[in-house]
């Protein structure tokens, strides 16, 4: 007769043993799962392999239950990590051991960190450009969550844009000027820089005089008065208005503060004619403004000295010149033997088509010399040696 009990009892060892053995074989297998910690960004969250598996925080940021742990993120920026046990890509359990979990971060979609860091920087203009506002998008996005800043190697300055991000876009204020700039991302040990450089030209060129002045003669002479720091070309447009307009470009006048730029051109094709010009300023960053156009009258022909003559009477010598000129302005005399020698006139106009002077020369001999301007700046001279007192 077999005894229930014994054998009962012996079964029931059995059992025991063999579910103590598959215990033993489920905590190996799951203690033999790779440790990880996971990095949540706001709002995302990875499935834990055990519904009854709930967890909160203590600042809130990580909730776990129903077999589920996500992220909550006050700021919409940053991450929090949790310490789990990677099943598959998908699924993952609850540490056994918590303490396994040591440095590194992996993130949803396979990114860990010991993926490279990367930053990519948009910018409205390119590096070493020039830019004509003094504010800017700036866009920067990084293959991980980091700590973002910039840095200003002119001032010697550093802001923190972002201690915690993945994407920043922000509007940045910025000198007048040159700008020299360093974009850094840090996460751990891993450093990425970006270095960029830049000109803000936001004020705009000042024209402050134009010459010649409107309704005056011309010869081919012009000259531009201006203020701007980042000149790059200054353009001359003259002619006769939906017939005949020429332009001519100069790009070394100088930069600065009450500057002036001057340009000759050939004004022989309008000879006796009135045409009109008008001066355009471009800086560096290609703003541009043009002055008003001026109307002037053209005058590219020199004055004609048709006669002179001159006549010593002691210490007087007078001078008797015809002159030939429609638009007449003076007659100088420069006298190099004069203790001070200075162009001086002696005819602001004309009598007859005449210039009638006496003058008064101490003794010695006299080197001078006369010069007819007339209007438009067009000049003819002569020299006469007078001995005076022999």
């Amino acid at each position: 007769m077999v005894n229930k009990t014994k054998t009962s009892g012996k079964g029931m060892i059995i059992i025991l043993a063999f579910a103590v053995i598959m215990t033993i074989s489920l905590i190996s297998v799951v203690s033999a799962l790779e440790y990880v910690n996971m990095c949540l960004g706001d709002n995302q969250g990875i499935t834990i392999n055990s519904p009854d598996y709930s967890s909160t925080s203590p600042d809130g940021r990580m909730i776990c239950g129903s077999g589920r742990c996500t992220a909550h993120l006050k700021s919409g920026s940053g991450y929090v990590s949790i310490c789990v046990q990677k099943m598959s890509d998908n699924l993952y359990s609850p540490p056994t051991l918590p303490s396994r979990c040591s440095g590194g971060c992996s993130f949803i979609g396979g990114g860990s960190a010991q993926a490279n860091l990367t930053m990519d920087v948009t910018l409205p203009f390119s590096n070493g450009g020039v830019y004509n506002k003094q504010s800017f998008n700036l866009i920067i996005t990084t293959n991980k969550i980091a700590s973002i800043a910039l840095i200003d190697n002119v001032a010697v300055k550093e802001k923190n844009l972002c201690p915690n991000c993945k994407s920043y876009k922000r509007s940045q204020y910025v000198k007048e000027g040159f700008n020299d700039f360093t974009l850094r991302a840090v996460i751990g040990d891993q450093i990425v820089e970006k270095h960029i450089t830049f000109t803000i030209d936001s004020k705009k060129p000042v024209i402050s005089k134009v010459l010649p002045l409107a309704n005056s003669f011309a010869s081919g002479d012009f000259s531009i008065l201006y203020s701007e720091m980042n000149l790059k070309k200054v353009t001359l447009y003259y002619g006769i208005l939906n017939q005949t307009m020429k332009n001519i470009s100069k790009t070394d006048c100088p930069s600065g503060v009450k500057q002036q730029c001057d340009l000759s051109v050939n004004l022989s094709m309008f000879e006796g004619k009135e045409i009109v010009y008008w001066f355009n300023i471009t800086d560096i960053a290609n703003t541009m403004i043009a002055s008003k156009a001026v109307k002037i009258k053209v005058d590219n022909t020199a004055p004609v000295i048709n006669y002179l003559n001159y006549s010593v009477n002691g210490k007087y010598v007078t001078i008797n010149m015809s002159v030939t000129e429609l638009n007449f302005k003076n007659v100088q005399f420069y006298d190099s033997f004069d203790s001070n020698p200075k162009w001086k006139i002696i005819c602001s106009s004309l009598k007859n088509g005449y210039c009638t002077k006496k003058l008064t020369l101490k003794d010695g001999e006299h080197a001078i010399d006369l010069q007819v301007n007339d209007k438009a700046g067009n000049a003819v001279g002569r020299s006469i040696n007078v001995m005076i007192g022999a």
